[in-house]
């Protein structure tokens, strides 16, 4: 019998909110601070990314939040409850401890169910590399591999990942924490 599998992202896929349903996936959001405001991806209303960048020129501080173990246990094991296999591609592991709280929230998530209802895949990159292996995540679904085939494959292709990125300036990065003086 062919198995139900939804994929399961983070924000950091840089996928709208409309794509996350146009696709039928399931985004948990990260969360966000600029100058002591919280925010979350979805903020209504969603802005572009462009606009998103020029918020941070005018901004003073920001800082980011990963995804907690309970709202991915939360989101897996709703999802086991309606009967899905679950695949989460999460952004890089060494970037963020987001991946490693999905870990620990399907390794529980499995223990209650008694058996592998989710699987986690470390894309190794971010945004639109997620992206990509989304794409094959919905194309390997269509192919009506089971999510152990699925997980094997996306991590054979994560492995090979290799991402660069390039800062306009320092900026960001000291506003953010992630740089010091």
């Amino acid at each position: 019998m062919k198995q139900k599998i939804k994929i399961v992202v983070d924000s950091c896929s840089s996928l709208t909110k409309e794509e996350c349903e146009k696709r039928n996936i399931v985004c948990v959001e990260t969360t966000y601070m600029l100058d002591d405001v919280l925010h979350t991806a979805f903020d209504e209303p969603e802005i572009s990314i462009l606009d998103f960048y020029k918020k941070l020129d005018e901004i003073k501080t920001c800082s980011t939040g990963c995804v907690n173990v309970n709202s991915f246990e939360e989101c897996f094991e709703k999802l086991a409850n309606d009967g899905y296999h679950v695949v989460y591609i999460g952004l890089n592991a060494q970037l963020s401890s987001t991946y490693s709280n999905a870990v620990v929230a399907a390794t529980n998530v499995n223990e209650k169910f008694g058996k592998n209802v989710v699987k986690t895949v470390d894309s190794r990159t971010g945004s639109l590399g997620i992206q990509i292996l989304i794409d094959d995540a919905e194309q390997l679904i269509a192919e009506g591999k089971n999510l152990d085939e699925i997980e094997f494959i996306l991590k054979d292709y994560a492995s090979k990942v290799e991402s660069t990125f390039i800062c306009r300036d320092l900026n960001f990065l000291h506003k953010c924490g992630r740089l010091s003086s």
